[in-house]
């Protein structure tokens, strides 16, 4: 996976962000956990409390919940591995009580970040039978900010890897064309294996449409060209924010997830 890095023009660095300016290199700490709802009357008060108690943690970027229909979705973001693991033990009863209270069960688990956060989080994490994403390139675009109601738009798209000496230039283009883009608060790729995931953030609707036209003929050069094919895509954001990129994302098969609760302390450079 080194050589992949040094492959597309982005070595590894072990130079951490400061939490008050992540702009620059992308190496924060996302987990990203998928619920099935077994009893949303049980669920709807937990999903409350679990905000109200990552709240008050330093490391944490943005918190919150996104639903489609019976699917529960647990947008989050962390400063390091440290500070994810802070985390969970803060949430740890909590995330007993959704799973073991018959509110929820877990459909699936994955955390991206740089391959030396994720041997932070491995111990505590692998028992869930998490996939863990290591960054292979990407950049931010934000600062730490007061707490506001979560607002961004994340599209999340999962990629089999069909060619990998036809992806890897790709993904640098991508990276390269998404960094002009005024609304992108975060862009890059994360890799499992032959699965390669886009973790990716705009300031609304309108910039995620702007970020789709963008890169639009690298899409398709990526899909029809056999370098990977599309596993699944999922967008999440405020409902408003969900009709705007709806009628340009459709026919992609997307899964559309509206936030229901959640905070950002983030805010474009």
């Amino acid at each position: 996976k080194l050589q992949f890095l040094y492959l597309i023009g982005f070595p590894p660095s072990t130079t951490r962000q400061t939490q008050e300016n992540m702009a620059g290199l992308m190496k924060f700490v996302t987990i990203q956990p998928t619920f099935h709802i077994v009893n949303k009357a049980k669920a709807q008060p937990l999903v409350k409390k679990f905000v109200e108690r990552t709240s008050t943690e330093a490391g944490c970027l943005y918190y919150g919940f996104t639903q489609d229909g019976d699917k529960l979705f647990c947008r989050e973001a962390y400063v390091d591995g440290a500070a994810a693991n802070a985390h969970l033990a803060n949430v740890g009863a909590l995330l007993g009580e959704l799973l073991d209270g018959g509110a929820a069960t877990l459909d699936a688990l994955s955390i991206h970040g740089p391959a030396a956060e994720l041997e932070v989080v491995k111990p505590g994490t692998e028992q869930l039978g998490t996939k863990y994403f290591e960054i292979l390139d990407g950049f931010v675009n934000f600062k730490t900010a007061d707490s506001t109601p979560m607002s961004a738009v994340t599209i999340q798209p999962t990629f089999h890897i069909v060619d990998k000496v036809k992806a890897q230039p790709l993904v640098k283009r991508f990276v390269e064309r998404t960094s002009t883009e005024a609304g992108c608060l975060y862009y890059g790729f994360t890799q499992d294996g032959d699965k390669l995931f886009c973790r990716e953030a705009y300031v609304d609707g309108a910039a995620a449409n702007a970020h789709l036209a963008n890169v639009g003929a690298l899409l398709g050069e990526l899909l029809d060209g056999g370098a990977a094919t599309l596993d699944a895509l999922s967008i999440h954001g405020p409902a408003a924010e969900l009709e705007v990129v709806k009628p340009g994302t459709e026919q992609l098969g997307a899964k559309y997830f509206e936030v229901i609760a959640g905070f950002d302390k983030v805010s474009l450079c």
